[in-house]
This record gives C-alpha cells, structure tokens and sequence, in this order.
C-alpha cells in the first residue's frame, strides 16, 4: 500500500514542478513609451512585439499616455515595432528577455507618408 502512495505524491511533485517551471517562463514583459520626434507621447500606435526565435507574436496599442505593456512572454530575443498613420515604421532588435526581468523598448516616431516603412 505504501508503494502506491509514494507513487502518488511521486506524481504530486512532478506536476506541481512543472507548473511552477510554466509559471516562471512566463513572467516577462516589455513594456515602453512612444514619442513623436518633438517627444510628445501618442496614443493608438500599434506596437508589435516578435521572438525572433521561436514567431510569437503579440500587439498591442498605446494608450493616451503613450505607454503600452505586453505581458506573460516566454524568455528569449524580442523584435519591438511601432506603427502609425504618417510615420515611418519604428523598429528596435535584439532585445533580449532573461527568466524574471523586465525591459523597457521605448519607441520614437518619425514624420513619413503612410507608405514608408
């Protein structure tokens, strides 16, 4: 009887370390500001955030300060994009996102035509 106990807590344990280990892979995020070329902050700009190693892909938009957050992502190299109407498309490589950190990728906007990129 003991056996089959020791079996059972055996497997308790591996599936609690594996949630923890899910849990922790997850806890990144980026997060920033996007200004004009003057600094003044935009609202709406869509910011795409790309791991370069594996394709994820998450986008979100800023709000009226500016500010946009893109939680819950797995470690790894991040590609950050901001987009808007009448600006030249915005891009900062290779960010590099450890177990547990956080990082900031703040964006500047330049003047262009809706076709640049």
């Amino acid at each position: 009887m003991s056996r089959y106990r020791n079996l059972g807590v055996s497997a308790c344990a591996l599936v609690l370390a594996g949630s923890l280990l899910a849990q922790s892979t997850l806890n990144q995020t980026i997060s920033g500001t996007v200004t004009d070329a003057t600094g003044s902050f935009m609202a709406d700009v869509i910011v795409t955030v790309t791991n370069t190693d594996t394709g994820l892909v998450r986008t979100t938009k800023t709000n009226t300060a500016g500010n946009y957050v893109v939680p819950d992502l797995p470690t790894g190299k991040y590609r950050v994009t901001g987009e808007a109407p009448g600006f030249t498309k915005q891009i900062v490589d290779n960010n590099p996102l450890n177990t547990n950190v956080s990082i900031e990728v703040n964006l500047k906007m330049q003047v262009g035509s809706v076709t640049d990129s």
